[in-house]
């Protein structure tokens, strides 16, 4: 198993890097784990209180979580974080490999 790791600002063109690594490799080869899927659950503070967290803090990261699933190399709940809504919306998968950037 090979990691790689792309960080950069917003707009920076990561999803393109992303994308552009996926087109290199036959289809299903590649497993990309985006960052913004592991955002800390904030469902439980009102929209106001969300309003003031910075998402682009490390300390908004689940890191724990991310390297549970790194770890069992199980990627079955996977979350989806929401701009309007500022919170992680849980998306389950059975069994099937998470590609997004």
């Amino acid at each position: 198993m090979l990691i790689i790791g792309i960080g950069g600002g917003t707009g920076s063109g990561k999803t393109t890097v992303v994308n552009q690594i996926i087109s290199e490799f036959p289809k299903g080869e590649v497993q990309v784990i985006s960052q913004d899927s592991y955002y800390k659950d904030t469902s439980h503070l009102t929209f106001e209180e969300r309003c003031k967290i910075n998402f682009d803090h490390p300390q908004s990261i689940d890191f724990e979580l991310l390297l549970i699933k790194l770890d069992d190399n199980i990627f079955i709940h996977h979350s989806l974080f929401s701009v309007s809504h500022l919170c992680t919306v849980l998306l389950n998968f059975s069994g099937c490999s998470i590609i997004g950037a």
